[in-house]
């Protein structure tokens, strides 16, 4: 089978970013809770030489540990009732009112 340039061009492209880029839905799906937490320190771990990042999404509020990640790290989403389009998104390193150490598991509740 022949690829056309472009096509050759992409997956040259791709194995790269494929080294530095995971992206997951529901992490927590399918683990202990521990276990999740332990995937998501290895990717702000000193043993991540190329500074890879984790994007993903959960449900699992207990995930959103302070001690897991940065102000500037977490996005919080929520999709309108039809489910097609997001109506509330915030940065939360920008997000006026809450304290540093505030746990950010019950900021949204």
């Amino acid at each position: 089978m022949r690829q056309s340039e472009r096509t050759k061009k992409i997956i040259a492209l791709l194995g790269p970013v494929l080294d530095i880029l995971e992206i997951v839905d529901e992490i927590e799906s399918g683990l202990h809770p521990e276990i999740a937490k332990l995937i998501i320190k290895l990717f702000n771990s000193s043993n991540n030489k190329h500074n890879a990042q984790l994007i993903f999404t959960t449900y699992n509020t207990n995930l959103l540990d302070n001690e897991l990640f940065r102000r500037p790290d977490l996005f919080y989403f929520q999709k309108s009732e039809q489910r097609h389009r997001i109506i509330f998104f915030v940065r939360l390193q920008h997000s006026a009112g809450l304290p540093e150490r505030q746990s950010w598991r019950t900021s949204f509740y």
